[in-house]
């Protein structure tokens, strides 16, 4: 059996984001740039420790932001947000100035990136970093249909995997496209009778991958069962797989890790207050339920986002985590960022440093671990007393101090 070490980040920050501090958990504050009136971090991808690309969006001053809304489709003062971590801080990286949104990154080495998002009026795009600068890739023509890409796998500048959506004739199905480093190509997916959307994937090689997400009707039902969506790529064609989340407790998968095609972590938003792992052996999905006696994981709405493997005996995951003052209760505590390990037989949290003067909305979105004691978690916090709900950007790094 193999043993399974791994921290799970719980995004819920107080706090201006003020100098580095860490406490016993391992984890540090480390300041970040911001794009514009609202700025936030979707995905981060790290080849080195010293090496991480982080991928966002931010607000143009005066104008409407899908940020300021709570999400959604692109807005008309979207502008994408890339952001360099070379060791010693973040500094941003020049991208596209329309109404796009990043949502996913995924680097095979310091000068070979791609990022991948939705632009205004919602349609995919990819953008390429050859360690210079950022540039437009084109895409297939997808015939003006609603699409987007939310995730992207790298294992070599040549191969990388993109998965999102997109609507054939009111019928959200999987989308997954293919670089062969010359050209974009879309790859045949199967859809769910109900439909579908892919959120997460991860290559362990050019003949293996593994992308998860959602049916159709789980994408807008908080209390939806068994709608978790799971495919596979042998190197010929894709496949769905059974998941191993309960069907009464499953909303969707939202993140995918894999080390080798017998070894994945995957993460899912399972519509209630617990929290939920799979695990990948090579044969089959198995449940980790994740327990917590803490007030502001029992009493919110967290939900995994984001897996990050780098090694099959360590994962960290991370956690976006809603205050649930909407949903009929208050939570019981001052919620803080929150850090769970997995030691390869129980789950153990604790708290994170916190920002000064956040308001308890925040999130973690991504994580990256290019060694098995060094991550990068990114997400947004929005400031306490803003008169429109701009966000920062919060970001944290874990040493693999215990």
């Amino acid at each position: 059996m193999t043993r399974i070490v791994g921290v799970i980040v719980l995004g819920l920050v107080v706090g201006v984001l003020g100098a580095p501090a860490a406490l016993a958990s391992g984890w540090a504050l480390e300041p970040s740039p911001n794009g514009g009136a609202s700025s936030g971090l979707a995905a981060v991808s790290c080849v080195t420790s010293t090496a991480c690309f982080a991928v966002g969006s931010s607000c143009a001053p005066m104008t409407e932001c899908s940020l300021d809304v709570g999400g959604g489709d692109p807005r008309v003062g979207d502008r994408p947000l890339a952001e360099r971590w070379n060791g010693r801080g973040w500094s941003i990286q020049p991208s596209r100035t329309v109404h796009d949104d990043l949502t996913g990154v995924s680097c095979s080495s310091q000068t070979a990136c791609i990022a991948v998002g939705r632009s205004s009026p919602t349609a995919e795009f990819a953008e390429r970093w050859n360690g210079i600068k950022w540039s437009l890739q084109p895409t297939p023509s997808l015939g003006g249909v609603q699409s987007s890409l939310n995730a992207v796998s790298c294992v070599a500048p040549t191969a990388c995997t993109a998965v999102g959506s997109r609507d054939l004739r009111g019928l959200w199905s999987p989308l997954v496209e293919r670089w062969n480093g010359k050209r974009w190509s879309i790859q045949p997916t199967p859809t769910p009778g109900s439909g579908g959307g892919l959120l997460g994937v991860s290559c362990s090689s050019t003949r293996s991958c593994t992308a998860v997400g959602a049916r159709s009707e789980c994408l807008s039902t908080p209390s939806c069962a068994g709608g978790d969506l799971i495919e596979s790529w042998n190197g010929n064609r894709w496949s769905m797989e059974p998941s191993a989340n309960p069907a009464v407790q499953t909303q969707y998968l939202t993140g995918v890790s894999c080390v080798s095609p017998t070894a994945c972590a995957a993460v899912a938003a399972t519509g209630g207050t617990s929290l939920l792992a799979e695990r990948w052996n090579g044969t089959s999905w198995s449940s980790e339920p994740i327990t917590t006696s803490l007030p502001e994981v029992r009493d919110s709405l967290p939900y995994l986002t984001g897996m990050s493997c780098a090694s099959a005996s360590a994962r960290t995951a991370t956690i976006a985590h809603f205050s649930c003052g909407e949903c009929g209760f208050v939570p019981q505590a001052t919620p803080t960022p929150i850090v769970a390990r997995w030691d390869g037989a129980t789950w153990s949290i604790r708290h994170l440093p916190t920002p000064l003067k956040a308001q308890p909305d925040s999130a973690l979105n991504g994580v990256s671990c290019p060694t098995t004691t060094t991550c990068m978690a990114v997400g947004m916090y929005p400031p306490v007393g803003s008169i429109r709900p701009r966000t920062l950007v919060e970001v944290e790094r874990w040493t693999g101090s215990k």
